[in-house]
């Protein structure tokens, strides 16, 4: 079995938290995978292009993007590394939305075709890739909720605890750092706002001392103010506890920092 398909094969039992069967081992060895790269900017799919692929993040992050008549963009959702892109669309006729590369990327890359028909013939695999996919359908109702109903300082830090959570696979904790993928205009087309209100935001989080923004990276100084500011609970993500929800169950433990480069986070797209 290739290094392709094995690490299609242990995505999928992640999710599942089961072991995949030695059928649905062969089916998945048998599908296509191909390692593909993409530059950041790079377009993997087009509005109105036929959905003919599916794919697996294996290093770096993507972007949905839907852009007005007028040429104004609204990112409508991120795939991020270990995350799967593409599931939503393969049984309909067209793409609803442009995929583009939002950092530099590398994919493991099927035929959604070839992907139905296992699916058709293996429920269990079927059932796997379903629910991720209505996990993001989860993540985009709450990104609708946070860009109607909440202002500006709690969208941006609710979508900065999102990201802690899905780049991180953890949990929100005290000094726990990641590197956002986001520059602050493509973060304020995330929450429809634009540069200069995300700019002031992220100063104001840095000054109350809930959220170091002053770099590349993201370091959360109080998770649990974070989350309150952001009206942030967990739960549409299905992953593990908020902050908030730990500290509660008396399980907060502060994870061990990472080191982030030293680059300014940028204000270009």
């Amino acid at each position: 079995m290739n290094d392709e398909a094995l690490t299609w094969i242990n995505a999928l039992e992640r999710r599942a938290r089961r072991l995949l069967s030695s059928e649905e081992r062969a089916a998945i060895a048998n599908l296509p995978l191909k390692r593909r790269q993409f530059a950041a900017g790079d377009h993997l799919s087009r509005e109105g292009d036929p959905p003919l692929w599916c794919a697996y993040v294996l290093d770096g992050a993507m972007y949905q993007t839907k852009l007005t008549s007028e040429g104004d963009r609204q990112i409508v959702g991120l795939r991020l590394k270990h995350e799967f892109v593409g599931l939503g669309d393969m049984l309909l006729q067209t793409m609803s939305y442009d995929v583009q590369a939002l950092t530099a990327c590398q994919l493991l890359q099927v035929d959604a075709a070839r992907l139905r028909t296992i699916m058709a013939r293996h429920p269990g695999i079927a059932e796997i890739l379903s629910a991720d996919a209505m996990i993001s359908c989860s993540i985009a109702l709450d990104w609708i909720v946070n860009v109607g109903r909440r202002n500006a300082r709690t969208r941006v830090a609710h979508l900065l605890c999102e990201l802690a959570l899905r780049i991180e696979g953890g949990a929100l904790s005290p000094g726990a750092r990641y590197i956002l993928p986001l520059t602050q205009l493509q973060l304020g087309d995330a929450v429809g706002l634009g540069r200069i209100a995300v700019n002031r935001v992220m100063h104001d989080l840095d000054r109350v001392g809930v959220a170091s923004c002053g770099k590349s990276c993201i370091t959360i100084l109080d998770p649990a103010k974070l989350e309150e500011i952001g009206d942030f609970t967990a739960r549409y993500l299905h992953l593990a506890q908020s902050e908030r929800e730990r500290r509660k169950s008396n399980r907060d433990k502060p994870s061990a920092p990472i080191m982030c480069p030293g680059q300014q986070i940028s204000s270009r797209a």
